[in-house]
């Protein structure tokens, strides 16, 4: 299962990185200013795209709390230090 959502999300991920390798590529001289902006989201991206494919393919997770809900038709019992 974790290897098809890994396909799947490397295939969005790519495209997604594609697309703004393509934007960068068609900027004209006077958006110049844009290409440093864009290829440093190109770079945020592709870093991201790396780290979210390796949580998919190895999933890490860790039990930060327990705790369990009691339903019952009786009322709570007191203890002896309640009265």
């Amino acid at each position: 299962m974790c290897n098809n959502s890994a396909t799947s999300a490397a295939i969005q991920l790519k495209n997604r990185v594609n697309q703004l390798q393509l934007r960068l590529n068609r900027l004209s001289k006077s958006e110049q200013l844009l290409e440093s902006v864009l290829a440093d989201e190109i770079s945020t991206e592709s870093l991201l795209s790396q780290a979210v494919l390796a949580g998919i393919r190895h999933p890490h997770l860790t039990l930060e709390s327990v705790g369990f809900i009691v339903i019952s038709g009786r009322a709570p019992v007191k203890s002896e230090d309640e009265g």
